[in-house]
């Protein structure tokens, strides 16, 4: 029996993360295809930013619902449900005609994937032990990202190739077949199968959901969490997400494909830098040092960028793999939110934190857009237009810096495997 466990527990992370990888396609796919959106709907960077922005507004919206669903209906029901959802936005976005009908596309989904990174976590808490848990959110990092990546070049050409339109509708029939994979091979947990779990873990919370809701949200120690991810992830997102790719084309001169070959280095990083955040937590057993010096380091590299100068091409492509490698410390928030919440409300803690990413990201791009025009009148903005909208990601890196001092850590108690039939 414990070998069928260890085997199918692999089944179950396989399809949520690829999932999860149709999420950061999903994330990304507007950065290189932003110019062609412009000219066919007539956008401008305000509108292009708000049209990124529905997608970070509905996930934001849905993280706390993602939270109650899994903890509540189950992982299995909520994947499902919500890439069929992405499935029918994408397909919407591929046929708009307009911008409103544009915005809807990305309304739905955003809904749609916000459930899937929550219900991923919750899967890994009763899945696998406790002690795997940050390694495995590391290697969920390197699926999703590897979706970004998919969303930087490769999709680049395609959407020369085939247009924009079309590269949608197969991200939509993609979507509608992990859909059906998630309803057919995934489960809530191990007993559905017969499998005893490595520890125990509570299926469904027994209180009441307002009283799970407030339990996790009038705990001083869920804070700190939300605010470093509040800044280091809506900071990180929204450069890979949007303005990367506008920003090297317009201060470096870049083709749109080479220019998101350098951000492709940011999202790179993101994926190398989970599992190795995720292995160095797990081996500490402390998150708090590790999101200290990544934080620092992020911010230092982000004042370089902006005011040492203009740095060189090719120290942009290390840079910015440094920018991503360092960022994706946020997941480390989400083991810390878990410990210092009741384990029966997993996925509220880390919805809760999720949601600031989300925020953060939906903010900074409305919000980097409209400092842009401030400064100069588009599409194309000059260098000292950037520095002054890109100015707002040194101060969040000092936030982050400051909400290290906040978060409180729990020392682990050995993990108590139990015997398997």
């Amino acid at each position: 029996m414990r070998r069928s466990i260890d085997q199918y527990k692999w089944v179950v992370w396989a399809v949520m993360a690829f999932s999860f990888l149709i999420v950061f396609f999903h994330r990304y796919a507007t950065a290189v295809m932003a110019d062609n959106l412009i000219s066919d709907l007539g956008l401008t960077a305000a509108e292009l930013s708000t049209l990124a922005s529905m997608y970070f507004y509905a996930y934001a919206v849905m993280q706390i619902p993602s939270g109650i669903l899994a903890d509540y209906v189950g992982p299995r029901r909520t994947t499902a449900a919500g890439m069929l959802l992405a499935g029918v936005g994408s397909l919407l976005f591929s046929m708009a005609g307009s911008r409103d009908m544009a915005y809807l596309g990305r309304l739905f989904v955003g809904l749609g994937v916000a459930v899937i990174l929550v219900c991923i976590l919750k899967m890994q808490s009763v899945w696998f032990r406790s002690t795997e848990f940050s390694t495995m959110s590391g290697l969920t990092s390197i699926v999703g990202n590897i979706g970004g990546i998919l969303a930087t070049t490769p999709l680049a050409l395609l959407v020369v190739y085939v247009g924009w339109r079309i590269a949608f509708r197969y991200i939509a029939a993609v979507s509608i077949l992990v859909a059906v994979l998630l309803w057919l091979l995934v489960r809530d947990h191990p007993r559905e199968l017969g499998f005893k779990p490595y520890q125990e873990a509570p299926e469904r919370p027994k209180v009441k959901l307002a009283t799970a809701i407030s339990n996790v949200v009038a705990n001083s120690r869920t804070w700190p969490n939300f605010i470093y991810f509040f800044a280091i992830m809506g900071g990180i997102t929204t450069v890979s997400g949007l303005w990367g790719v506008p920003y090297l084309m317009h201060t470096y001169g870049l083709l749109k494909q080479q220019a998101s070959q350098v951000t492709l280095m940011m999202t790179l990083g993101v994926a190398l830098g989970g599992p190795a955040m995720g292995y160095l937590a797990d081996r500490l057993g402390r998150v708090r040092p590790i999101l200290l010096v990544s934080s620092i380091l992020y911010t230092a590299i982000w004042a370089y960028i902006l005011y040492a100068g203009h740095p060189a091409l090719w120290q942009m492509y290390i840079l910015f793999f440094l920018l991503g490698f360092l960022a994706v410390s946020f997941l480390l928030t989400f083991n810390n939110v878990k410990q210092v919440n009741d384990p029966a409300f997993a996925g509220i803690a880390v919805a809760v934190v999720n949601t600031a990413g989300f925020v953060g990201a939906a903010l900074l791009n409305n919000y980097i857009g409209v400092l842009l025009e401030r400064v100069a009148a588009g599409p194309v903005y000059p260098l000292s237009a950037y520095r002054f909208a890109f100015s707002v990601l040194v101060v969040l890196g000092v936030v982050a810096v400051a909400s290290t001092f906040g978060i409180k850590e729990i020392a682990k108690q050995p993990a108590v495997e139990r015997p398997q039939s």
